[in-house]
């Protein structure tokens, strides 16, 4: 018979429901367009760069811990953002205006100091109190730059020249003996530029050395925990370009990590980088950012949608696919997490030092036409609280996550899988979770005690970590009447950590709660990685927990708990008056030819059970399969495939 110890009376005992595991995420709105953030680590403040749209709004926001906010407007608008938690200033740069910004973090008192024109980064060195502001110069022919050397305490600034090229990225040595510049020389108009670093020597106050040549086209500068090396991300020219008929220029550069003696400029070593998507005349450039801890290098390649992780010790390369264009990269030692913001989906991707993916978090909205897709999703972090701070320019807000600091990589959160109400048995609740969406099938009973089911198709991930969606009736076509779906209620459903959550759904009009746990009826644990796309190769001994339908006839389909050798099917169909209806398959058994096999029953409202036919699930690799089964006279055969709502799905192995 069924499982019935399993189903029909399954788990009477109270679930004791412990603390989320869902990361929750606070958004607050903090004006027009915000762009970049930095936070005081001594009092947690978070000063915030807003641009305004339309010259209007141009602001600097500061929020308190408390929520609490004060904004400080501006003549032009505001850019990157640093704060000196040891000086108690923020320091914040104005690239149309060609100054920065001096905040008291305490008394929000302003002033503001010349830069040189253009100024685009500021870094602070906490150990002698001074801000570095670097200035790309006046113009595409110029060739030339500055930096401009601020001291904390006084206000004080003098702007020095950078003669041999415009710096654009910047790094200094913790000691703050040297400032690294990086950058090109704008004066060869179309075509590849050049490459350079060097350094500004700030205890004589000047440029030391000449420019040494790195490249072309870097994108980022990184500097070694023990400050000898410098890396750069940029691009290497190619010994033998391949030719393109339309431009010549095209493939003539490949993506290079190069690593330079930090004193002398010598070049120790390149890596080479994955190749990057051509997305117009200009080739195949490096697009993204880029962060050091210890020995890896993580490199957001935002044209190829990955996230790059280089082992420095190895020279070892691996791409980790993203299902859409990242614009930020920041890294966390403490909570040892790696975040990546993804502006076109509204969401931040949450992977392990190692680079497994484990969570995907909603940061206020994703933009809507006719939003230009680039508004910023910076990332700051406070290594005093463990909080992260995403800005959404599209939303006109800011994020917080807040980070536990872990002495191992935290969980993969994936709720997918069959969950059932402890005391409550005979219906449970399907979910398959692909990144922030969930696809729920409650399959319960009328109010006739018939069995009958509805579906949340597009379940949201929410601040707090419960999805929510709207929960929706099917009927079956009919010669009178097409297929067709109503709307019936809404369906939250709240994780309580990674085995049991909460249940709380609204249809017609009454409420309904519930506790739920995952239902386990064999102790075979699965493995599963997050995988964006299909790059990666499915498992050996794929895991067929999902949602399973036909997508040539839908409205129907099959929610499989695979655990071990057996199988949990709950199959989702119509009965003779094309109601809704369903069956289970409660111990469907694998076969010598790989097969799931077992008898389905109907359950009633009373808990009473009656076999109904039998069923068969055979799966082609981990993706398709065929499903047949015998029910009420019908014999019915068809192909089906593992539902996919999303670029981002759990590959799991048995």
């Amino acid at each position: 018979m069924i499982r019935a110890a399993a189903f029909a009376a399954a788990m009477t005992a109270a679930v004791a429901l412990p603390a989320a595991a869902a990361q929750q995420v606070e958004t607050l709105a903090v004006g027009k367009a915000p762009l970049h953030a930095g936070v005081d680590s001594a009092t947690g403040k978070l000063f915030v760069a807003n641009a305004g749209r339309s010259g209007d709004g141009m602001s600097i926001a500061i929020v308190e811990p408390s929520g609490r906010q004060v904004t400080l407007a501006t003549s032009e608008a505001p850019g990157n953002v640093a704060v000196s938690a040891a000086q108690r200033r923020a320091v914040i740069v104005h690239p149309a205006g060609s100054y920065a910004t001096l905040v008291d973090t305490d008394t929000l008192q302003v002033r503001t100091v010349t830069t040189g024109l253009n100024p685009s980064r500021v870094v602070v060195v906490e150990r002698t109190g001074f801000a570095y502001v670097i200035g790309k110069g006046p113009a595409i022919g110029t060739g030339s730059g500055s930096i401009t050397e601020i001291d904390l305490r006084s206000g004080f600034a003098r702007t020095y020249p950078v003669p041999g090229f415009a710096p654009e990225h910047v790094v200094a040595d913790p000691a703050g003996a040297r400032i690294f510049l990086v950058g090109v020389a704008y004066n060869t108009q179309g075509a590849w530029m050049a490459g350079y670093a060097q350094a500004f020597d700030t205890q004589h106050k000047v440029i030391s050395g000449a420019p040494v040549q790195v490249g072309r086209m870097p994108r980022a500068a990184l500097l070694s925990a023990s400050a000898d090396t410098l890396y750069v991300v940029g691009h290497a020219d190619r010994e033998r370009p391949e030719p393109d008929g339309n431009d010549p220029r095209r493939n003539s550069l490949r993506p290079t990590l190069f690593a330079l003696d930090a004193t002398t400029f010598a070049p120790k070593r390149s890596i080479a980088l994955p190749e990057t998507r051509e997305v117009d005349l200009r080739g195949p450039l490096f697009s993204g950012r880029a962060a050091l801890l210890g020995d890896t290098v993580y490199l957001l390649d935002s044209l190829n949608e990955q996230l790059v992780l280089v082992d420095l010790a190895r020279s070892r390369v691996e791409s980790i696919d993203l299902e859409a264009p990242g614009f930020a990269l920041a890294v966390d030692s403490a909570s040892r997490t790696v975040l990546v913001s993804l502006n076109t989906a509204g969401t931040v991707a949450v992977f392990s030092l190692a680079g497994q993916r484990l969570d995907t978090l909603p940061i206020a909205r994703a933009p809507a036409a006719p939003e230009p897709p680039a508004a910023a999703y910076e990332i700051a972090f406070d290594p005093g609280s463990g909080n992260a701070w995403i800005t959404n320019g599209h939303a006109g807000s800011v994020s917080r996550l807040r980070l536990q600091a872990r002495d191992a990589d935290p969980p993969r959160v994936d709720f997918t899988d069959l969950w059932s109400s402890p005391g409550q048995p005979g219906w449970g609740l399907f979910v398959d979770q692909q990144g922030a969406i969930l696809f729920a099938t409650l399959f319960t009973y009328d109010t006739h005690g018939r069995p009958t089911w509805y579906f949340m198709s597009n379940g949201r991930r929410q601040g707090d970590g419960a999805f929510t969606g709207e929960l929706y009736r099917a009927h079956a076509a009919t010669p009178e009447a097409p297929r067709k779906a109503v709307l019936a209620g809404t369906l939250r459903f709240e994780p309580r950590g990674l085995e049991a959550a909460s249940l709380t759904y609204y249809i017609d009009g009454m409420l309904h709660r519930r506790s739920l746990e995952r239902f386990r009826f064999a102790d075979s644990p699965r493995e599963c990685r997050w995988q964006a796309g299909a790059g990666e190769a499915p498992p050996e001994r794929p895991n067929f927990t999902s949602l399973w339908s036909n997508p040539a006839d839908p409205g129907w389909g099959l929610a499989v708990s695979h655990q071990g050798e057996s199988t949990f099917a709950v199959l989702f169909t119509y009965d003779a008056e094309a109601r809704p209806s369903w069956a289970v398959m409660s111990n469907g058994r694998r076969d010598l030819q790989g097969a799931f096999a077992g008898s389905l029953y109907r359950a009633q409202a009373s808990q009473k059970v009656e076999l109904a036919g039998q069923m068969t699930v055979a799966f082609h690799g981990a993706d398709s399969g065929v499903l047949r089964y015998r029910m009420g006279g019908l014999d019915f055969r068809a192909p089906i495939l593992r539902q996919a709502f999303s670029k981002l799905i759990a590959r799991c192995s048995s």
